[in-house]
C-alpha cells in the first residue's frame, strides 16, 4: 500500500552531503553531519507515524469529490438538460423518474430561488420571441444573454446542491487504528438564503454569492497521549460550463387554411353588399368540433341577413358543413365562377392544384389517380373516357360549385306578387352537392342551379324517429310563387314522408312532384297493413311501402273509418291536381331519383339506369362520396385534419410588420385600415369597412362580413407574408436571413399536420438552453491549499 508523504531515503542524501563537507571543512563538519543524520532518522520515523491519518484525510477528500462534487455536476447538468428553469416553482417539476438519486434528496428547496431563475429565463426568451424575425444584432444579443444566463445558472444549481449536501457527507472512521476524519465548512455565509432576502432578480442573487465553499478536513487520533492530527484546507473550484449553439430545423408546410378567401371554423354571416373572390369555407363547428346545427330552419352555416336590394357575390367554390341560405327579404346570393370576376384568376392559383393536393389534379385528394375507386365518378374522367355515369365528384378548378347541408331560402323571406322586391334569389352557376335538401320556403323567391346536382342522403333518420331528417329531396313553396330550377344532370336519392293522423307515410316528393306540400302516396291492401314502425323498412327497393291508416296498440281501425280518411285525403289531392310544383329540371339530362310515382301508381327508381348501382355503391356512411363531402366541408380538403390540427396555437402572435395580423380573441377589423395580408382571429371576427382586403381571412370562431366589405384572395400576398418565392420556396435576403413572417410560417406548420408538400426547411441557430459541455482539458473541482501534520492541541 502506498505511503503518502514518506521521506525515507532522505538520510542517505544527507550522509553523502556530509562526507563532501567533511572533506572540505574538517572535523567540525563531521560533528554537524552526525547531528543531521540523527535528525533525518528522527523525521523519517515521525512521518511514517502519520501514514494512517494521511490516508484517512485522503479518503475523506475522495468521498467529497465522488459523493458531493461530482453529484453536484450531474445534478446541474440534469437540471439544464430537462429545462427545469421553465417552471416557476419546485412543486411544478415533472416526475423524478430518471432523475439522479442524489438529485432527489435535496434540490433547490427554495421556491423563491426557482422563481428568480424562471423570471430571468422568461425575460430573456420573451424579449427574443417577441421579435417576429430577429436581425443579426438581435440574435447576437439573445445568444449572449442566454449564454451568460446558462453559465451562471449552472453555477447556481451546482452551488445550491453543495450547500444542501456538504453537511450530509459521512465522516471517516478507522477503529483498528483508532482514528476518524470529518469535513467542515469554513465560510458558512458564502451562499445566500433566497428565502430570507427579497432579491429583485436572479442577477442580484448570483452577485451575492461570496466566493466558493472553503472546506477543512481533519483527521485525528481518538485517544492516547500526544495525539496526532492531519489538517487539510480545500477550496472548491467554480465549475467551467459552456452553453453550446444548436441549429433547429422547422418544416414549412403547405396549409389549406391560407388557400381560401375565407376559412372559418364556425359560421359566416353576410350583412351587406359583399364581393368575395376566392373559395369560401365554413365548417359550421364550435371550438370543440361539434356541429352548430343542421336542423331545418337553423340560423348558422353560411347565410345572408342583408337588407332589401343587397347582394352577396362569391366568385369561387363554397364549402359548408352547414346550410347555405338566405334569411332576409329582398336580398340575393350568387355563387359564380372565378372568370366572371377575373378571367386570369384561375391561372394564378397554384396552392391547391400544385402543392396541397396532387400536382395538376383539380380535385381534393388524388381521385383521378389510375386504379382509384373514385376515378370512375370524377367529372374529368367521365368527360374524357365516355363514362356514362353522372360525375359525382366535381372539378373545382373553375369555381362556382357549392357543397352544403341544405341549399335554402328560409320562410322569413316575404315577397309577393305585389312586392316582388321582397323576394330573394339564390343562384349557383356551377354544380351543387347537398347532404340534405334544396329547399325554397320563401315567398316569390327563386333558387337556380346551373350545373349538376347531387343529393347525398337517401336514408331516413331512424335514430330520431324522423323519416324526413336526412333524406335528400327538393322542396318548393310553389303556392307562394317560388321556383327551383336545375340545369344539368341530377341525383335525388331521397323520398319524403307525410305525417297524417300521427303516422308517417312515404310520398312521391321529388323533382317531378306537384302540388306543393301535398303528393300522392303509396297504398297497399288493408290485409297488408302492419305496425306503423315498418315505415323504416327498405323503402328504396319498393318492397315496404304503406298506406294511410291509424294504428294504436290493441286497436284496429274499422274499414269504414279508414275508407273515409282515404277518401278525404284523395279529395284534397284532386283539388290540387291542376297545380304545378314550380320545380323545373333539364328533361334531356341524365338523372337518378327514388320515390317518384307515375300516374299509374308505379314507382320509378331510375330514369338513367347506369347510375343506379354505382351511386348506391359509393354513397352513404363510409362510402367514397361521404368521405369526399366530409373532406371538402369539414377538413379543408385533407384526409381528416380539422381546423385545430392545421395551426400551432403555441406560436401564435401578431406580426403585422410582415402582414400577419393575429388576434387571439374576438376582434373587429376595418379593411380600410388593414388592406392586405393574412388575418387570423382566434375568436369571433367582425370584418367591416367599405374597402377591399387582399390576401386571406382565417377565423377560428364565427365570421360576420358587414357593410360593403370585399375580400380578394391573392396568392402573391400570401407568399410575401410567408416569405416564399413565386415557386413556393423559402426566400432569403442577401445577408442570408429569411424573408416574410417566421411567426406565420411556424403557426401554419404544426408538427402533427402531415402535409402533402413541404415548402422548405427553416433553420435557426441559437444558444441551447438544454445542452452544454464542461472543459474536458481541465476538469478541476477543488484545490488543496495546505496539508499539515501536527500534534493535537
Amino acid at each position: 500500500m502506498r505511503k503518502y508523504l514518506n521521506k525515507k531515503g532522505s538520510a542517505l542524501v544527507l550522509v553523502m552531503s556530509s562526507l563532501i563537507i567533511l572533506m572540505a571543512v574538517g572535523s567540525v563538519v563531521v560533528m554537524l553531519s552526525a547531528a543531521n543524520i540523527s535528525m533525518s532518522r528522527k523525521y523519517s520515523d515521525w512521518s511514517e507515524e502519520y501514514y494512517w491519518l494521511d490516508y484517512a484525510a485522503q479518503s475523506q477528500l475522495s468521498d467529497l469529490d465522488k459523493n458531493v462534487l461530482i453529484s453536484a455536476d450531474t445534478v446541474a447538468r440534469y437540471y439544464l438538460q430537462n429545462s427545469y428553469f421553465k417552471y416557476s416553482s419546485v412543486s411544478e417539476f415533472p416526475s423524478t423518474v430518471g432523475m439522479p438519486a442524489t438529485m432527489q434528496a435535496t434540490f433547490l428547496g427554495a421556491d423563491a430561488l426557482q422563481g428568480l431563475i424562471n423570471n430571468e429565463y422568461n425575460a430573456i426568451y420573451d424579449a427574443y420571441a417577441s421579435i417576429p424575425v430577429p436581425n443579426e444584432d438581435e440574435e447576437k444579443t439573445y445568444n449572449e444573454n442566454m449564454k451568460a444566463f446558462i453559465n451562471d445558472l449552472f453555477e447556481v444549481v451546482y452551488y445550491t446542491y453543495l450547500n444542501g449536501n456538504l453537511s450530509s457527507l459521512p465522516s471517516y472512521s478507522d477503529t483498528e487504528h483508532d482514528i476518524h476524519a470529518a469535513t467542515s465548512l469554513q465560510n458558512s455565509g458564502w451562499f445566500p438564503n433566497p428565502g430570507s432576502t427579497a432579491y429583485a432578480s436572479f442577477g442580484d442573487f448570483y452577485d451575492d454569492i461570496s466566493g466558493t465553499p472553503k472546506l477543512a478536513i481533519k483527521a485525528l487520533e481518538n485517544s492516547g497521549d500526544n495525539r496526532k492530527q492531519v489538517d487539510v484546507m480545500i477550496t472548491v473550484v467554480p465549475p467551467n460550463f459552456s452553453a453550446v449553439q444548436e441549429t433547429r430545423y422547422y418544416a414549412v408546410k403547405a396549409n389549406p387554411l391560407y388557400a381560401n378567401a375565407l376559412s372559418v371554423r364556425g359560421s359566416i354571416t353576410f350583412m351587406g353588399n359583399s364581393t368575395i373572390l376566392g373559395d369560401v369555407v365554413s365548417c359550421n363547428q364550435d371550438s370543440s368540433g361539434n356541429s352548430l346545427g343542421l336542423g331545418e330552419g337553423n340560423s348558422v352555416g353560411i347565410k345572408t341577413t342583408n337588407n332589401v336590394s343587397k347582394t352577396v357575390n362569391i366568385y369561387g367554390n363554397v364549402y359548408s358543413a352547414g346550410d347555405l341560405h338566405i334569411w332576409t327579404s329582398g336580398s340575393s346570393l350568387n355563387v359564380l365562377p372565378y372568370s366572371s370576376k377575373d378571367p386570369l384568376f384561375a391561372a394564378k392559383l397554384k396552392l391547391k392544384t400544385d402543392y396541397l393536393y396532387s400536382s395538376g389534379n383539380s380535385y381534393f385528394f388524388d381521385f383521378s389517380a389510375p386504379g382509384s375507386d373514385a376515378q370512375l365518378y370524377t367529372e374529368e374522367y367521365t368527360a374524357t373516357h365516355g363514362n356514362p355515369y353522372i360525375p359525382y365528384i366535381y372539378r373545382d378548378s373553375a369555381g362556382g360549385n357549392v357543397y352544403c347541408n341544405n341549399l335554402a331560402i328560409e320562410e322569413t323571406v316575404e315577397g309577393s306578387a305585389a312586392t316582388p322586391i321582397l323576394g330573394a334569389a339564390l343562384s349557383v352557376s356551377g354544380d351543387l352537392w347537398t347532404q340534405d335538401d334544396i329547399q325554397n320556403d320563401g315567398r316569390s323567391s327563386s333558387i337556380s342551379v346551373g350545373g349538376n346536382y347531387i343529393g347525398m342522403r337517401s336514408d331516413a333518420n331512424e335514430e330520431n324517429k324522423d323519416p324526413n331528417g336526412s333524406s335528400a329531396v327538393i322542396n318548393n313553396g310553389y303556392m307562394y310563387g317560388s321556383t327551383i330550377a336545375i340545369g344539368g344532370s341530377y341525383v335525388i336519392p331521397g323520398t319524403a314522408w307525410y305525417e297524417f293522423t300521427g303516422d308517417y307515410y312515404q310520398t312521391a316528393e321529388s323533382a317531378t312532384a306537384r302540388a306543393g306540400e301535398y303528393f300522392g302516396i303509396y297504398e297497399k291492401q288493408p290485409v297488408d297493413i302492419g305496425d306503423s314502425s315498418k315505415i323504416f323498412g327498405d323503402y328504396q327497393d319498393g318492397t315496404d311501402q304503406y298506406s294511410m291508416y291509424e294504428h294504436q296498440s290493441g286497436h284496429t281501425l274499422s274499414s269504414d273509418i279508414l275508407a273515409d280518411r282515404v277518401s278525404r285525403f284523395r279529395a284534397a289531392m284532386a283539388a290540387l291536381a291542376g297545380l304545378g310544383s314550380g320545380i323545373s329540371v333539364n328533361g334531356s339530362a341524365a338523372s337518378y331519383t327514388l320515390g317518384i310515382v307515375n300516374d299509374d301508381g308505379t314507382v320509378v327508381y331510375d330514369q338513367y339506369s347506369n347510375n343506379l348501382i354505382p351511386y348506391k355503391a359509393v354513397s352513404g356512411d363510409g362510402g367514397i362520396l361521404d368521405d369526399v363531402f366530409t373532406s371538402k366541408t369539414e377538413d379543408f380538403g385533407t384526409n381528416g385534419f380539422a381546423f385545430s390540427d392545421l395551426i400551432d396555437a403555441s406560436t401564435g402572435m401578431d406580426d403585422s410588420v410582415h402582414g400577419f395580423y393575429y388576434y387571439s380573441g374576438n376582434a373587429t377589423v376595418d379593411v380600410t385600415s388593414i388592406t392586405a395580408g393574412i388575418i387570423y382571429c382566434g375568436g369571433n371576427l367582425n370584418l367591416t369597412g367599405n374597402g377591399t382586403f387582399t390576401g386571406t381571412v382565417i377565423c377560428a370562431g364565427n365570421l360576420t362580413v358587414r357593410n360593403n366589405t370585399k375580400v380578394t384572395y391573392d396568392e402573391s400576398v400570401i407568399r410575401a407574408v410567408l416569405g416564399f418565392t413565386d415557386s413556393y420556396t423559402l426566400e432569403k435576403s442577401e445577408s442570408g436571413s429569411y424573408l416574410g413572417s417566421s411567426v406565420a410560417r411556424r403557426f401554419f406548420s404544426p408538427g402533427s399536420f402531415v402535409a402533402n408538400t413541404t415548402l422548405g426547411i427553416e433553420q435557426t441557430t441559437m444558444i441551447s438552453t438544454s445542452a452544454g459541455e464542461r472543459d474536458s482539458d481541465s476538469i478541476q473541482r477543488y484545490i488543496v491549499n495546505s496539508w499539515k501534520e501536527s500534534k493535537a492541541s
